[in-house]
């Protein structure tokens, strides 16, 4: 299980399908700032899409192709994913949108550190405390910093990710509460 896992001193993990929005070339960016506090720390993206031969060659103008690791997991196999959330030390959630961040909310559950863009969806769990947030246009240093903070303090535990107990939405949630909304309206429509 995820939780008997010990993270990875340095791991970074950047979760998504592999376009420019998602942002995980803001990952490869910080890298090497990353590096210079903390050397051994790496970056795992776990996804696939068209822009894996732009996000290499960033890592290889960045000389940080050693430390970048690019990996495709079947949206089906949750252990696997799990598993991998399990050894990352803080994911960077960089995406300049995201609807309903439902791998955000995986990793938060799991107890995993996030630092993301405080965007739509994201910026719900930073509101509520659960991502640390940082703003779309910030600097490569800024989001270095906020990776190397988070990353830091995972490695002073030193012990397996904490599952946190809460009432994130899921699908069905979000769903019944459309549903509920709709049936009130029409009520409301009814008594007139």
């Amino acid at each position: 299980t995820p939780a008997a896992v010990v993270p990875q001193v340095g791991r970074i993990v950047s979760s998504g399908r592999l376009e420019h929005y998602k942002g995980h070339h803001r990952a490869i960016e910080a890298l090497p700032l990353v590096r210079e506090q903390i050397p051994g720390a790496d970056l795992l993206i776990l996804g696939s899409g068209d822009y894996e031969p732009q996000l290499r060659a960033l890592a290889r103008d960045l000389h940080v192709e050693d430390a970048v690791q690019i990996r495709h997991l079947p949206p089906t196999d949750r252990a696997a994913m799990a598993h991998e959330l399990g050894t990352a030390s803080v994911m960077a959630a960089l995406s300049t949108y995201e609807a309903h961040p439902v791998g955000i909310m995986e990793a938060v559950t799991l107890g995993l550190p996030v630092v993301g863009l405080d965007v739509a969806g994201t910026g719900d769990l930073v509101e509520d405390h659960l991502v640390t947030g940082i703003p779309v246009d910030a600097s490569t240093e800024a989001i270095a910093a906020a990776l190397t903070t988070a990353l830091r303090a995972t490695a002073q535990k030193g012990t397996p990710h904490q599952p946190l107990d809460i009432p994130l939405p899921t699908w069905e949630t979000t769903t019944d509460g459309v549903e509920a909304v709709y049936r009130d309206v029409l009520a409301r429509r009814a008594r007139r």
